[in-house]
């Protein structure tokens, strides 16, 4: 009986994750840009990692998206702050990580999916990779050209 129960709430939380990816929880996401300005990003046009500033294991996974081309870099999207957006804060990590000038993006409301950080959601398959080995695994096989994408 425990096991039907256990089965029910994981497949209840990966609907809600799928429809939440796939577009019936809506397919944007209110951001701020690096100007503060409030803009709106399309989830599934590209590989997007939250991420938070203060978060020892999302500063790990840094250095390995520094690694990759810009070009092929997913979106990062810092979230889980309090107050205004803290874009000076951001910069400045990303300029540690080897990231000076990197686009980058906030929202102190991250989709509900996103259950911590780091996390990415991959386009097209809406799958979610949350914790630091997770996305770095992910960041060292994907598709992206990225083999020698080691930390400096």
């Amino acid at each position: 009986m425990r096991l039907f129960v256990l089965i029910g709430v994981i497949l209840s939380v990966f609907i809600v994750a799928l429809g939440l990816v796939n577009g019936t929880h809506g397919e944007r996401i209110a951001v701020y840009n690096e100007a503060g300005e409030s803009v709106s990003l399309n989830i599934m046009a590209r590989p997007i990692l939250f991420f938070a500033d203060w978060c020892p294991h999302c500063r790990a996974v840094l250095p390995f998206v520094a690694a990759m081309p810009p070009d092929q870099r997913p979106v990062l999207v810092d979230t889980y702050y309090d107050g205004p957006p803290p874009l000076s804060r951001i910069q400045s990590e990303l300029a540690d990580a080897g990231m000076a000038g990197q686009t980058f993006y906030a929202t102190d409301n991250p989709p509900p999916a996103i259950a911590g950080v780091p996390t990415l959601i991959i386009p097209g398959n809406g799958r979610l990779i949350t914790g630091e080995q997770a996305v770095i695994s992910w960041l060292r096989a994907a598709p992206l050209s990225i083999a020698a994408a080691q930390p400096k």
